[in-house]
């Protein structure tokens, strides 16, 4: 899933479901600084594609994985 590679650092969780859909998992932890810090996982034909990190709704970190 190449698109998952286009994510930038700093676009919006709407930005990123916009471009690839919904997330295959999405877990939302609240953070005791007040941030909420979400996991996006992304799978096709049972295999990982990738994993968006956000904070406060902002992607902080995009994981690719080899196909």
């Amino acid at each position: 899933m190449e698109q998952l590679s286009s994510i930038k650092l700093g676009a919006s969780a709407h930005e990123v479901v916009a471009l690839l859909g919904e997330p295959s998992s999405h877990v939302s932890i609240p953070d005791d600084d007040g941030h909420l810090r979400e996991s996006f996982q992304y799978w096709a034909q049972g295999r990982p594609l990738g994993t968006v990190r956000l904070d406060n709704g902002q992607v902080v970190k995009v994981e690719v994985r080899p196909y």
